[in-house]
């Protein structure tokens, strides 16, 4: 079954289960805002848009806009079916926020491959973003895919990405995939769907963290670093580097 199947099949599933199959949920995604603040804060003076890269149903995108009410989010996912779901999400969020100006979130959704997009239409972008997507691709996609964003970014921009991340050794990478099924299965995840999320993980290409923060700093990233981890499941970050100062030139007589 290919990647866009897989997920498609699961769209109107797909959110049910994620507290389960992330244990570390609650942390996972709040660490992405955190990141974020001096950047999107209401009062920075910027316009504060943001593409989100395998959005899937929006889940991250609704995340930030709780935390930044008011953001411009760009979603770009392969599966229609998962952008479905990611419009129903945001079309119950505007009607519960009612008539009130400015409530409803401006969230575009877009289909289509980001390896392939030109990922600098809509932006520059304060933010990019991304959760639980890039670890399908290959290494080489991976950091030509950071190469993209990089250049994407507005000056001082910030790429965050919450995703799973290989173990240091094979060792380690058996006995965190066990224990991660301990724990879901331990939560109740039903067979079926523990069998679903099987499937797809066959199409994981997870690469170690350190691999991925030297894939960013080779790409022109700057202030490089992890911010949060529990086993396989990690976000990290880099910023662009800002223009620098011009040096006031002295008078000339």
């Amino acid at each position: 079954m290919d990647i866009l199947t897989a997920f498609g099949r699961a769209a109107t599933t797909y959110d049910a289960q994620r507290r389960i199959l992330i244990p570390c949920f609650d942390a996972f995604y709040s660490a992405v805002p955190a990141i974020l603040s001096p950047r999107l804060a209401p009062d920075s003076g910027r316009g504060r848009r943001v593409l989100d890269l395998g959005a899937g149903t929006g889940l991250l995108a609704a995340v930030l806009l709780a935390r930044y009410p008011g953001l411009a989010v760009t979603l770009v996912d392969g599966s229609p079916d998962m952008l479905e779901q990611a419009g129903r999400r945001f079309a119950a969020l505007a009607a519960a926020d009612g008539p009130a100006a400015g409530a409803s979130p401006a969230v575009t959704r877009v289909v289509g491959d980001y390896r392939t997009l030109d990922l600098r239409a809509g932006g520059p972008w304060d933010a990019v973003v991304s959760a639980l997507s890039i670890h399908q691709l290959t290494d080489a996609e991976k950091e030509a895919l950071y190469g993209r964003i990089h250049d994407a970014l507005a000056p001082g921009g910030v790429f965050v990405n919450a995703d799973q991340v290989a173990a240091a050794t094979p060792a380690l990478e058996g006995r965190m995939a066990l224990d991660w099924e301990d724990t879901v299965r331990a939560a109740g995840l039903p067979d079926a769907e523990l069998a679903a999320a099987r499937t797809r993980m066959l199409h994981d290409r997870c690469a170690t963290a350190e691999a991925q923060l030297d894939m960013l700093r080779r790409v022109g990233f700057r202030d490089v670093d992890v911010w949060f981890r529990d086993r396989q499941f990690c976000v990290f970050s880099g910023t662009r580097a800002e223009p620098p100062a011009a040096v006031p030139q002295p008078e000339s007589w």
